[in-house]
């Protein structure tokens, strides 16, 4: 269970963004039996200067947010292929993740060209493909992401 809300006020003159912490991991057949804590930090600042939202498989994104943590990364692109070349390889250590869907997804915000405040979101799967995402001028926007309804947009 994982949840990330923006909301951009006023064409991006102003964002919100919030996350959960919190972490519940279904072992074995048995739907009774789980693991849950509330201690992820699944939105967080990094070294290289931006913030992000990194969640879904917390293994997998605990293993992208310790990489980007240490090598202060802040390249967008570079930050894709880091996270697709993390997912592939648990991909080869649990073949079973390929069962299911967002497990990782990536909302960076930041400033746009124009000065408004904007998104890149990213996930394994629509293949790692980033796109970006602001509101329009005058406008407010409310994007939820989790790893049950992937985006929904009001």
């Amino acid at each position: 269970m994982s949840v990330c809300n923006i909301v951009f006020l006023n064409g991006g003159e102003k964002a919100y963004i919030s996350a959960d912490s919190r972490v519940c991991v279904i072992r074995g057949s048995d739907p009774e039996r789980y693991q849950l804590h509330d201690d992820a930090q699944k939105l967080q600042f990094y070294s290289g200067g931006f913030a992000a939202y990194i969640s879904g498989s917390m293994d997998i994104a605990d293993t992208v947010s310790s990489i980007l943590q240490e090598t202060g990364e802040n390249d967008i692109n570079k930050i894709v292929n880091l996270t697709k070349d993390v997912y592939r390889a648990y991909l080869l250590k649990r073949p079973y993740l390929k069962d299911s869907k967002y497990n990782i997804q990536v909302v960076i915000p930041g400033i746009n060209e124009d000065g408004k405040w904007g998104i890149t979101y990213f996930d394994e799967v629509d293949n790692f493909e980033p796109v970006d995402i602001s509101a329009h001028p005058g406008e407010d926007l409310v994007i939820g992401y989790g790893k049950g309804i992937g985006r929904l947009t009001l």
